[in-house]
């Protein structure tokens, strides 16, 4: 079972409304949405609870969604009908993407720091490869991710997003990090949910590896498997960046 299919249910807790509603993805990428052809093809292969397909498709770009959790992609299914938005969506890990999908795409999105959810440096090549190959030539790769090495330094033990209100339950999203004594080891993050309404008080928690790699590591990754023009926002202080390149 994938670490996110049982998490899956409770995994909208993280966000806020504006959040789920698409409205940061969207002012964050608006500049780079408004100079691609209306008509574009976009992947989502990080696609999660259906977040940003959802947002895309209401700005009219023809949206293919895929994630490797079962459950995740069975709320981004429900959601989208909620949405009244016909959005295909399929299981697939992102080296699985070529034998998945039978189309090419002038644009993929993997974001939420996805990546780092690859085991070692093998399977991200393998996975860029699989991104790589449903990619129209010259089409656009846009990523993010955690600043791993920054994190090993300053290592927070605890961190949250705020609290949620819904259907007369409040919810406090709670990270409890776990930082190994190497950098390349995996890294825990235990989510806790603490929940409340009138009559009671609970928690649900869920833990997430990760595997850190360098941000100079995964430009060399994505430029040995064909990709070109890579950019980069990452600076030391960042504890997030955003990495752009073309299929080339």
């Amino acid at each position: 079972m994938n670490q996110y299919d049982q998490f899956s249910a409770d995994y909208h807790w993280l966000y806020s409304d504006g959040v789920l509603a698409g409205k940061p993805f969207l002012k964050q990428f608006e500049r780079l949405l408004k100079s691609i052809p209306s008509d574009s093809k976009i992947l989502d292969c990080s696609c999660g609870i259906g977040v940003h397909a959802i947002a895309l498709a209401e700005q009219g770009f023809s949206v293919y969604g895929t994630d490797c959790s079962v459950g995740m992609v069975a709320q981004a299914k429900q959601r989208s009908i909620e949405a009244k938005k016909d959005i295909p969506f399929a299981v697939s890990a992102w080296n699985e993407l070529p034998t998945k999908i039978d189309q090419v795409f002038d644009v993929a999105f993997c974001l939420g720091n996805s990546v780092g959810h690859c085991a070692d440096k093998q399977e991200m090549i393998s996975s860029f490869k699989g991104i790589r190959s449903v990619l129209k030539k010259n089409g656009l790769l846009i990523l993010d991710s955690r600043n791993w090495e920054r994190l090993q330094q300053v290592k927070p033990r605890f961190s949250t997003t705020g609290s949620r209100i819904r259907n007369g339950i409040r919810c406090i999203p709670l990270y409890v990090w776990t930082f190994p004594d190497r950098f390349e080891d995996e890294h825990l993050i235990e989510v806790a949910l603490l929940f409340e309404n009138e009559k009671a008080v609970w928690e649900r928690h869920y833990n997430i590896t990760y595997h850190p790699f360098r941000h100079s590591e995964l430009c060399d990754i994505l430029s040995s498997v064909g990709f070109v023009n890579i950019r980069s926002a990452f600076t030391e202080e960042k504890d997030l960046y955003t990495v752009t390149a073309q299929a080339g």
